[in-house]
């Protein structure tokens, strides 16, 4: 088997389309949000503007660098955001984040009904190495958008 069967099932077809296409590239002027992420060890960041309106996402521009896996992540996670209220998505990180870090949390996934569009990337939690590749953008706005900076 070649290193690229290998990988298949990391570099599904939705994978590799969003990364190289990520897409929410429209600029916003004066976001209420500018919040940066970074992996210092192997070079992935992103930069989320985001335009907040009733407590919603009503806009979002992504400025992404990095692996296919970390773009694509990126990518699908502005979708799932965009018009989504803040307090839902804590709860959305928290159960993403939470199916990558226990081995418990996958019922939990399978039951958020936002998460559906993540599904390409659920087969990466079995390639520790990527594991940090699909939640920095993740980790990133949890940790990030419910403060008050």
């Amino acid at each position: 088997m070649s290193n690229t069967e290998n990988l298949s099932f990391v570099y599904k077809k939705e994978i590799l389309d969003r990364s190289s296409n990520p897409g929410f590239e429209k600029k916003i002027k004066n976001p209420d949000k500018i919040i940066k992420g970074l992996n210092p060890f192997c070079g992935d960041e992103v930069k989320f503007s985001i335009l907040l309106s009733d407590n919603r996402v009503s806009s979002i521009n992504l400025e992404v660098e990095g692996c296919a896996v970390h773009k694509a992540s990126s990518s699908i996670l502005c979708a799932i955001i965009i018009d989504e209220s803040i307090n839902h998505i804590q709860g959305i990180c928290d159960d993403f984040i939470s199916f990558f870090k226990n081995e418990n949390a996958d019922s939990k996934i399978y039951q958020n009904s936002k998460l559906k569009l993540a599904s390409s990337l659920f087969d990466i939690k079995s390639n520790q190495i990527r594991i940090k590749c699909a939640l920095l953008s993740w980790n990133t706005i949890y940790n990030n958008l419910f403060s008050k900076n």
